[in-house]
């Protein structure tokens, strides 16, 4: 019997289908995802309670508002902590998220490393290279408002 080796580092992914759809998920699994959550939904979840809260970028703005879950470990499907952001379909709105994840999941092991003062090794990290041009392209945000005005998609209150 093979056993593949743990590592601490979290795994994020899209999680579903690429291309339009009504819903689409990003899932975060790792140990110890609290900080992550914290940055992203802005507060802690209750366990297996799906939370509707706006998602934030770094700077606290929404990048979009949806369901969030937290499944902790050793009671989900990995054993681990898992966080599954339920948000609009379509491949900008998720690869915002894939990568406002990937951020926090880089600060949280920052963190960490310093905590314990040794270097920090990243052995992968993909994000679509075009993402730093669509997220900061005035375009983007405008039709993301536009969007959200047409939805009736309100900014929930911070909690």
């Amino acid at each position: 019997m093979t056993v593949l080796a743990r590592s601490a580092d979290p795994i994020v992914a899209i999680a579903t289908a690429p291309g339009r759809g009504a819903v689409g998920i990003v899932r975060v699994s790792g140990r110890s995802l609290a900080p992550l959550i914290e940055a992203i939904c802005g507060r802690q979840l209750r366990p297996r309670e799906a939370t509707y809260l706006p998602f934030r970028d770094r700077a606290g703005e929404a990048i979009d508002q949806g369901l969030a879950l937290h499944f902790p470990a050793p009671h989900s499907f990995t054993g681990e902590d898992v966080l599954e952001l339920q948000a609009h379909g379509g491949a900008i709105v998720l690869q915002l998220l894939l990568a406002r994840c990937l951020e926090a999941a880089i600060e949280t092991l920052q963190l960490f490393f310093e905590r314990v003062n040794s270097p920090m090794h990243i052995r992968h990290l993909e994000v679509d290279p075009d993402l730093d041009d669509v997220r900061g392209d005035s375009r983007f945000k405008d039709m993301l408002a536009g969007a959200k005005q047409r939805l009736g998609i309100a900014e929930a209150p911070a909690s």
